[in-house]
């Protein structure tokens, strides 16, 4: 397939996604509003609106706080083959350590939420599926070079118990963070 041809199709798609969310203007707009208010509420219309009331449940935002403790971190570099005579050793730093507040906030299958404290100021970004919770951790202030990693955890019942790694941007100190939320 042509380049050109792909580009052709995701144009189309992003038209018809665009196109299919649209709110209602004009004639059609007072057309469905009008057949809606006039639908009995067991008729077809009233079911869309059920429907709309539990997707709109399930999409709500559970919001999840508590802290997390980060410690030093290591990297392993094995011996011989192509890593044969690397070196490297991190910067003996404070930076990073002890604990803070970490805040998730789970919608859908979407992940955000904040770090404060030692590692932070950062946002989190990931996903949540089948239980597990994977996030990428950026600055909130990309200039202050500060630490950034990855998250995972386990979402159990009411609570999320996981870990982070992180570095700040030179990668010379390397922190690993562990968490326990709850939900609020």
């Amino acid at each position: 397939m042509s380049a050109r041809f792909l580009g052709v199709c995701a144009a189309a798609c992003i038209a018809a996604a665009c196109s299919r969310d649209a709110p209602a203007t004009g004639a059609a707009a007072s057309s469905s509003a009008a057949s809606a208010a006039s639908a009995p509420a067991g008729s077809a219309s009233g079911g869309a609106a059920s429907a709309d009331a539990a997707a709109k449940a399930a999409d709500a935002a559970t919001a999840c706080a508590g802290t997390y403790t980060s410690a030093a971190g290591s990297l392993y570099v094995p011996d011989g083959g192509e890593w044969a005579g690397t070196k490297w050793r991190g910067d003996e730093s404070t930076d990073g350590l002890g604990e803070g507040p970490i805040a998730l906030s789970i919608t859908g299958s979407r992940v955000e939420g904040t770090i404060d404290g030692p590692l932070g100021p950062a946002v989190i970004r990931g996903a949540v599926e089948g239980g597990q919770i994977t996030g990428d951790i950026a600055r909130k202030d990309a200039a202050d070079h500060g630490f950034t990693g990855t998250l995972i955890g386990k979402v159990n019942g009411g609570a999320i118990d996981g870990e982070m790694h992180l570095s700040i941007a030179s990668a010379r100190v390397i922190r690993h963070a562990t968490f326990s939320l709850k939900t609020r």
